[in-house]
């Protein structure tokens, strides 16, 4: 994978180790970083990278992900109602939420601690496979290609899982691998498997 940008991220020394595919390309080059400040408490917000979501907390400088949320806040009890009946149809029942004060406007809300698929599918929509918004609310702001090492997004993904996911997500899709055996391709291009490849004395 090429990648374009003006910053470096933890996973970008991956393409000085495995080699640059000029037909994939990540273009970080237009960005936006979200700011976040000491005294930040309970920040809350979803990121999400080529079609999952994954939401974190932010607070006392540190950002919270995953287990580290469930240790935080306590998990809830299963539901489908609140914040994930507004933004999704999935089956909630399936996923792990916790409960967490929203500073904006005093309410808790339910965030997920667990990567689950996008529905709204924002990467596509903005055409950015990396992207953060705060407070589930995509229409207030929106940032592009926030700088995942300053996210502390290892905790969720290390470099080799980043670096795939993002590198799979962008590939060409007119490229198909050919799992054909070497008979078929024989067969395919129009050859005889038995007389087109005799043995020579």
């Amino acid at each position: 994978m090429k990648i374009l940008s003006k910053y470096k991220d933890y996973y970008d020394y991956l393409s000085g180790v495995w080699g640059e595919d000029p037909k994939i390309i990540l273009d970080r080059r237009i960005f936006n970083i979200p700011q976040f400040y000491s005294t930040d408490k309970n920040k809350w917000g979803s990121i999400f990278i080529c079609g999952d979501q994954v939401d974190f907390v932010y607070s006392n400088g540190k950002f919270l992900y995953l287990d580290e949320l469930e240790k935080t806040f306590g998990v809830n009890k299963l539901s489908s109602s609140g914040y994930f009946a507004r933004y999704f149809t999935l089956n909630f029942n399936k996923f792990k939420t916790v409960n967490v004060p929203n500073p904006n406007n005093g309410r808790s809300e339910n965030i997920f601690t667990e990567i689950v698929r996008d529905e709204k599918q924002l990467n596509l929509k903005y055409e950015c496979p990396i992207l953060l918004t705060f407070y589930g609310n995509e229409k207030s702001a929106i940032y592009k290609f926030p700088k995942l090492g300053d996210l502390q997004f290892h905790k969720v993904m290390n470099a080799e899982e980043l670096y795939i996911k993002l590198a799979e997500y962008l590939a060409p899709k007119d490229i198909t691998v050919n799992n054909q055996t070497d008979i078929e391709k024989i067969i395919t291009h129009g050859f005889d498997k038995v007389k087109s490849f005799r043995n020579r004395k």
